[in-house]
């Protein structure tokens, strides 16, 4: 009797084990599929010929990620204006991704030259599909 005991409770174990694990992985996103089909990086001023003159170089790929994955992102971000130099002030990112990390704002870059950014983003906790849009923040020095 005592050897029946041990063998039920050790076969419960391991169907509370088996089962706390699958429980984890579907909370935390883990069945869930977020393709991200690119990503599109738009520049924001109020200073429109300030816009013509700031280029981004970054890898346009196709991201496949878990449900609630963070993902990391490198950005250079050149400042071909031979006069003024420009701050980055603000970064956001499309619904329904999150930004959880980025370099400290504000980001000076000066005249002919670059700045890298990393940032990372949350994918959504259900299946997704579409491409990432990121928007950088730029302004004339003059202006702030």
């Amino acid at each position: 009797m005592n050897s029946k005991f041990l063998l039920l409770l050790f076969i419960f174990m391991i169907i509370l084990i088996i089962t706390s694990s699958v429980s984890y992985l579907y909370l935390s996103g883990y069945f869930y599929s977020v393709r991200i089909n690119g990503e599109n990086i738009i520049i924001k001023s109020s200073n429109i010929e300030l816009i013509k003159k700031i280029e981004v170089s970054y890898v346009n790929s196709t991201i496949i990620a878990h449900g609630n994955e963070l993902i990391t992102f490198n950005i250079t971000i050149i400042n071909n204006n031979t006069l003024l130099s420009v701050k980055l002030t603000k970064i956001t990112v499309s619904s329904p991704f999150i930004l959880t990390s980025e370099s400290l704002l504000p980001i000076l870059i000066s005249p002919n030259s670059s700045t890298s950014i990393i940032i990372s983003i949350k994918t959504p906790e259900y299946s997704y599909s579409s491409v990432l849009t990121i928007l950088l923040y730029i302004e004339n020095i003059k202006n702030i």
